[in-house]
């Protein structure tokens, strides 16, 4: 009894109010490195530009995906020589820049929809990249508050 209890406590916690995910590829770096453990908030939220989300967008891949937001809707983003412009203001975000070879055409974000990029721009796979740009509303699943492991790291 105490054991089913148990479980199911634990279901519903991953389930809606927070998880635990590993890191698997490099293109979250030096944010998030390959096997960090982080904490995932499953809390509903509005998602913010800054934000590093997980989700699962099925026409990309099977797995779930973390990045992070840097179009919300409405916003114009566009790529030009290796840098990224939001609304037309050239981004200084600090991260692993993208080679000058890199370029986009200018999109607009839908209603409902993000943008977004993985930290290392040259190892990301993202929206940039993707046939279909935009992550859905409903496909993100939460938001990434805290690295577990290795050594605890606040990342909001």
């Amino acid at each position: 009894m105490l054991i089913s209890a148990a479980s199911i406590a634990a279901f519903a916690v991953n389930c809606f109010i927070a998880s635990v995910v590993r890191i698997v590829g490099n293109s979250m770096q030096p944010v998030l490195n390959k096997n960090d453990w982080v904490l995932v908030s499953r809390l509903p939220f509005e998602p913010e530009c800054g934000d590093i989300v997980i989700f699962r967008k099925p026409d990309v891949s099977d797995e779930t995906i973390v990045k992070r937001i840097i179009g919300v809707p409405y916003d114009t983003v566009e790529i030009k020589n290796g840098i990224v412009y939001i609304n037309g203001n050239r981004t200084e975000d600090g991260f692993l820049s993208l080679s000058e070879n890199d370029n986009m055409e200018e999109i607009t974000v839908d209603e409902g929809c993000y943008f977004v990029l993985g930290d290392n721009r040259a190892e990301s796979y993202d929206s940039r990249k993707w046939e279909n740009p935009l992550v859905n509303r409903e496909e993100i699943k939460g938001k990434v508050i805290v690295r577990l492991f290795p050594g605890i790291r606040r990342l909001t």
